[in-house]
């Protein structure tokens, strides 16, 4: 396997769990306020 293929199929699930905290995080804000 390519280093890079690797790197992308590590990185997508990282890149969703950040995305899906930031939402999160804002979603609790909102609720909070």
């Amino acid at each position: 396997m390519k280093p890079l293929m690797v790197l992308s199929l590590v990185f997508m699930p990282v890149a969703v769990g950040l995305q899906t905290l930031a939402l999160v995080r804002e979603g609790v804000q909102s609720w909070t306020k």
